[in-house]
C-alpha cells in the first residue's frame, strides 16, 4: 500500500517542479535570428568592466606574431583569517581538511567541571584527582542469583519486627477538600499541627543618648563627616573596545573573530582564444529583447537607478557606456541600459560571467599553441651543447615515440617521459613587461620544428630564491621556475614539482 502512495507523492513534486519552470521562463526568449542588433562595430580595442569589488581592462595588442589581448584584474577579495575561513573536514587531531585547528564540540552528556583562572591543564595520559570525601555506602546482602526466580506460591520472607507505617506525602497544588466517595472508615483524622511563630527580629532603632561623664573622663565630640566631591567618570568614546565600556567584562583566553578584511589582488595575464571570442561578440553585441525607455518605477525594479556596475567599450574614436542591472527573474539574463539613448535590453549572462571570472576562464595557461602533430623535431640547447629529437609516427599519438635518428624504429623512456612532462607545463602567473624577476638564468632551450618552418621557442628560466648551504633541511637550495615562449611573450611562472622534474633530468637527455 506504501509503494503507489511513495510513487504517486513523487510524480506530483516532479509535475509541481516542471509547472514552476514552465511559469517562471522568458517565454518571448529569442532565437539567433530573432535578437536584437545593438552594436555594429568592427572590432573593440579596449574594455571595461567596472563593479564595487572587481575592475577588469582588457586591451587590444599587435606584434609581428599578430594581434592579442591583454588582460588587467583588480579584485577585492575578503582575506581569510583563523575563524572566517572555511571549516573543511575534521581531521585527525582536531584539524581540518586545510589545516586549521577545529573547535572541539561540547558533549551535552559530560558536566564540564570548572576550572579556577590561571590554573594548569592535568598533563598528559594523567586524570584528574577525584573529589575527596566519603562515598556512599553500597547495600548489604547477597545479590539474587541470575537467572533464578522465587517458587510459585511462596514469597519471599519479610523481615521480622513490626514495619512502619507507609508515609504518605501531599501532592504540590493538591486541594484540602474532603472527597465524596472516600469511606468514613478509611480515614484517618488529621492531626493539626500548631502553628510556631517565630519572632521579629528587633532592630535597634537609630537612637542618640547622652552619655554621662564618670571619673572626670570627657566624652568624645563627633565630628561631622566630611563630604567629598563626586568624581565625573569621562563617557564612553563611540566605537570604543567592550573592555573600557562598564559593565562589560571579557572571559580571560577568548579571543574574538576579527571581522574579514579587504585585500586588493592585481592579475595581469595575456587572453586566450576564449577573450578573441568575447570581444568579437562583444562587437557585434545583441540583446534577447529591447525594453525601450522605461519609468523611473522600472528602473528601480530592474536594479538600474542606484546600480554602479558599468561595461565600456571603446573602438577607434566611439564609446559606448552600459549600466549593468539585476539579473531577470527566473532565469540568468541582466538587464542593460545604454546611456546614450537611455533605451534598456535583456541580453545573456555569459559575456558578463566571462568578465566576472576573468583570471580562470580568460588566462592563456598554453606554452605552445600549436597541436603536438604539427611537431616533426626538437632542438635541445644548453651549457654549450645541442641536441635533436624526432618525433615518429607522429600523425597516431597513441604511437608516436622520439628518437636520435629518423629512421630508428624503437624511442627511448627516457625521451617518450621527458617530452610528455614538456607538454604538460603549465602558466600559472604572468608577469608584468618590464617586472620581471632579477637574476633569472637560462635552463634550457626548446625549439619545435614542423611544415618546413619553425613553429616557436620555449626557455626554462630559474631562479635561485635559497642560497645552497644556508639551510640543513635544503642543501642545494630553492629555486622558482618560469618559463618564456613565442605565445607567453612574457615570463611566466611553472609548477615547482613539475618544473624541478624536468631540470633535473636535462643533463641525462642532453648526454
Amino acid at each position: 500500500m506504501k509503494r503507489p502512495v511513495t510513487v504517486h507523492a513523487a510524480l506530483l513534486c516532479g509535475a509541481l517542479l516542471a509547472a514552476y519552470f514552465v511559469w517562471t521562463r522568458d517565454r518571448t526568449r529569442a532565437g539567433d535570428s530573432d535578437l536584437v542588433q545593438i552594436l555594429n562595430l568592427p572590432r573593440i580595442d579596449e574594455l571595461r568592466y567596472d563593479t564595487p569589488d572587481r575592475k577588469v581592462r582588457i586591451t587590444r595588442a599587435k606584434d609581428g606574431r599578430g594581434a592579442h589581448f591583454w588582460v588587467d584584474v583588480e579584485a577585492w577579495e575578503h582575506k581569510r583569517g583563523r575563524l572566517h575561513g572555511r571549516p573543511g573536514r575534521p581531521g585527525p587531531h582536531g584539524r581540518g581538511r586545510l589545516g586549521r585547528q577545529m573547535p572541539r564540540r561540547p558533549n551535552p552528556g559530560v558536566k564540564a567541571i570548572p576550572t579556577k583562572p590561571g590554573a594548569k591543564p592535568a598533563p598528559k595520559g594523567k586524570t584528574a584527582p577525584k573529589p575527596k570525601g566519603k562515598t556512599a555506602p553500597k547495600p548489604k546482602g547477597k545479590p539474587a542469583p541470575k537467572g533464578k526466580t522465587a517458587p510459585k506460591g511462596k514469597t519471599a520472607p519479610k523481615p521480622k519486627g513490626k514495619t512502619a507505617p507507609k508515609a504518605t506525602k501531599a501532592k504540590a497544588g493538591a486541594s484540602l477538600k474532603r472527597d465524596p466517595k472516600a469511606k468514613p472508615e478509611n480515614k484517618t483524622p488529621a492531626v493539626k499541627t500548631p502553628a510556631v511563630k517565630k519572632p521579629a527580629a528587633k532592630t535597634p532603632a537609630a537612637t542618640t543618648t547622652a552619655v554621662k561623664p564618670t571619673g572626670g573622663v570627657k566624652p568624645a565630640e563627633k565630628k561631622p563627616a566630611e563630604k567629598k566631591p563626586a568624581v565625573k567618570k569621562p563617557a564612553a568614546k563611540p566605537g570604543a573596545s567592550p573592555a573600557s565600556k562598564p559593565g562589560v567584562t571579557i572571559k580571560p583566553g577568548v579571543k574574538k573573530a576579527e571581522p574579514p578584511k579587504k585585500v586588493l589582488k592585481k592579475t595581469y595575464f595575456k587572453g586566450n582564444k576564449a577573450t578573441n571570442e568575447l570581444m568579437t561578440s562583444l562587437a557585434k553585441l545583441r540583446a534577447l529583447r529591447s525594453l525601450g525607455k522605461l519609468g523611473k518605477d522600472k528602473l528601480d525594479e530592474f536594479g538600474l537607478t542606484k546600480s554602479t556596475s558599468t561595461l565600456t567599450l571603446k573602438s577607434g574614436s566611439t564609446t559606448r557606456t552600459f549600466i549593468i542591472g539585476d539579473r531577470t527573474y527566473g532565469n540568468t539574463d541582466y538587464y542593460l541600459q545604454d546611456k546614450a539613448d537611455q533605451r534598456v535590453y535583456v541580453v545573456r549572462a555569459r559575456p558578463l560571467s566571462d568578465m566576472r571570472y576573468a583570471e580562470f576562464r580568460l588566462m592563456d595557461r598554453d606554452l605552445t599553441p600549436f597541436p603536438p602533430t604539427d611537431v616533426e623535431k626538437v632542438v635541445l640547447v644548453g651549457k654549450g651543447k645541442s641536441r635533436t629529437l624526432y618525433q615518429l609516427n607522429r600523425r597516431t599519438q597513441s604511437k608516436a615515440f622520439w628518437a636520435d635518428e629518423k629512421d630508428a624504429k624503437r624511442g627511448k623512456e627516457l625521451h617518450r617521459s621527458w617530452i610528455g612532462k614538456l607538454k604538460r607545463l603549465r602558466a600559472l602567473e604572468y608577469t608584468r613587461p618590464g617586472q620581471a624577476p632579477k637574476g633569472l638564468r637560462p635552463l634550457l632551450e626548446v625549439r619545435y620544428f614542423g611544415r618546413g618552418k619553425r613553429l616557436g621557442t620555449v626557455t626554462l628560466l630559474a631562479e635561485q630564491t635559497l642560497v645552497p648551504g644556508t639551510v640543513a633541511a635544503v642543501p642545494k637550495g630553492a629555486q622558482t621556475y618560469y618559463a618564456k615562449s613565442d605565445n607567453t611573450r612574457v615570463p611566466v611562472k611553472l609548477s615547482k614539482t613539475l618544473a624541478a622534474e624536468l631540470a633535473k633530468d636535462i643533463d641525462k637527455v642532453m648526454n
